[in-house]
């Protein structure tokens, strides 16, 4: 999320939405050509992810923030970092309990599994959907976020 993005063409879901829906069509007529990019995916793209659940952008951002400043991380988010934090130093910086242990677990998983997001892009809809929500902490909500946002992927 803030890395360079990568353009996604979704032309044909909207030629397919304006065949279906008249009030749809009327909208993009007015609105345009919609452009749609995906973001790089990385394990701060999903700390981030997990974070945000059931809380509002700023206080998202907020807590984000002090998990950056407590990791004295200028750049990405880095696994090994996160894994050899202290749990009760996330739990300060305002992330729960449940979402602390869902961070480090997915620290753990990606250091073990470096190539884990090369996998899931190959993967269909499905497929990847399945994978996703085996890592505690992700469900059906972080799944549709990371497919559409990060996957590219348009078939949920």
């Amino acid at each position: 999320m803030g890395k360079k993005s990568k353009k996604i063409n979704i032309d044909e879901g909207i030629k397919y939405l304006n065949s279906k829906d008249s009030k749809f069509k009327q909208i993009s007529l007015n609105i345009g050509k919609i452009e749609f990019y995906k973001n790089e995916l990385d394990f701060e793209s999903l700390v981030k992810i997990i974070i945000n659940q059931q809380l509002s952008n700023i206080a998202a951002n907020t807590i984000f923030q002090r998990l950056k400043k407590l990791v004295d991380s200028q750049d990405t988010l880095d696994p090994e970092i996160i894994r050899n934090t202290d749990i009760e130093k996330l739990r300060k910086c305002g992330i729960s309990n449940a979402k602390s242990s869902y961070i480090i677990n997915l620290a753990n998983i990606l250091i073990d599994n470096p190539d884990l997001f090369d996998k899931w892009k190959k993967l269909d809809y499905e497929s990847a959907s399945i994978e996703i929500q085996k890592i505690k902490g992700f469900g059906k909500w972080s799944s549709d976020i990371i497919q559409l946002s990060y996957l590219g992927n348009f078939d949920g």
